[in-house]
């Protein structure tokens, strides 16, 4: 089946993020009948991830990318040479181009090994899928393609991601009784106003990924309007460059906290933290892909992605695809036909140079 075939008929099985199981069995299946052995690593009794290699050698490639989808399922159509539906640009091209270079790679002879990892939960932050496989069965390798909706660009470095609550307690009473007691929606509702006020001044832009951003997404305190709240909480989105550490962002938490004067200092909670990525120019996977497209972009990307989890344990990672970031995600996601071919023609000789 050639890969926008294969495309289209993963892209009309629903794999919403928790229901991934009916595209796991399909990929196995499909792997199996062109003769690649697959390894299940399970997620539950319907979800799996799924490791498969072809070649041998010392050096090792990996090419990464996921099986799940943003709710809501919408179903496949085409027009304009454009595939339309839930998961065409992310990242169900991906996994085709992926399957398709491993499935032809095998039948040549590779002075390495072509490892494919397609994993479950990437939306919902990774932790059952890259997380998972990286942590329990160890994967090692000279280098981690992640493919996502770059544009056909690589992307060298990401975002690293601190997700925190900032939780203040105070006594609930009526408004009328609070005398020298504090107003915990009042005192939060400063300190945020101080974190927005001093990120700015304090961090950076990035030459790859751009400007650092700190942003209050969510602030919840009081039940009704005559009640002093009991409790009130901030949270947190922090997204810093390969500039600053995650501790310096905590660092920058608490100077904010003191300056701010409050009466009640609050707790601070991490509730999830991905790494940034950066991957040097000189790397080998870097020049293999300028070598093979001497003219693609090199860039830092503003979002998350499953790289970090591969570059957390020492495998040098970069994120690659086809589609448009901006369309995915959305009732109109897609990708274009002729783009999805030069992904696989693009991918395929840069696993055939960098593993020969």
């Amino acid at each position: 089946m050639d890969t926008v075939e294969l495309t289209k008929k993963l892209v009309e099985i629903n794999s919403v993020t928790g229901s991934e199981g009916e595209v796991c069995e399909f990929v196995k299946n499909y792997l199996e009948e062109n003769g690649i052995k697959v390894e299940k690593n399970q997620v539950d009794d319907k979800r799996y991830n799924i490791i498969a290699r072809t070649g041998s050698g010392e050096k090792k490639l990996i090419l990464c990318s996921h099986f799940d989808t943003v709710p809501p399922h919408i179903p496949l159509s085409g027009k304009d040479g454009k595939l339309y539906g839930r998961g065409t640009c992310d990242a169900k091209c991906h996994i085709a181009s992926s399957l398709n270079i491993l499935i032809e790679l095998s039948k040549t002879k590779l002075n390495g090994e072509l490892i494919f990892v397609g994993v479950t939960a990437e939306e919902v932050g990774g932790d059952d899928g890259a997380k998972k496989v990286v942590e329990e069965l160890g994967l090692k390798a000279d280098a981690a393609i992640i493919l996502e909706p770059m544009d056909l660009r690589l992307a060298i470095a990401q975002v690293g991601v601190i997700w925190a609550d900032l939780e203040m307690t105070g006594k609930e009473m009526h408004v009328t009784q609070m005398n020298d007691e504090a107003n915990v929606v009042g005192e939060m509702a400063k300190l945020v106003a101080k974190l927005h006020e001093e990120f700015p001044k304090k961090f950076n832009q990035d030459s790859l990924v751009g400007k650092p951003q700190f942003q209050v997404t969510v602030f919840k305190g009081g039940e009704t309007t005559n009640v002093l709240a009991g409790k009130c909480i901030a949270k947190l989105d922090c997204r810093h460059t390969p500039n600053e550490t995650k501790e310096q962002i905590y660092e920058f938490i608490d100077e904010c906290i003191n300056l701010s004067n409050l009466k009640v200092k609050p707790e601070v909670k991490e509730t999830a933290y991905r790494p940034v990525l950066e991957t040097n120019k000189e790397n080998d996977i870097v020049k293999t892909f300028t070598k093979i497209k001497p003219d693609i972009e090199l860039f830092g990307y503003e979002a998350v992605t499953d790289a970090n989890y591969f570059s957390d344990v020492g495998i040098p990672s970069v994120i690659f695809g086809c589609g448009k970031m901006d369309v995915a995600h959305t009732r109109d996601e897609h990708v274009v036909i002729d783009d999805i071919k030069k992904e696989e023609e693009i991918l395929k000789k840069v696993c055939e140079d960098f593993l020969n």
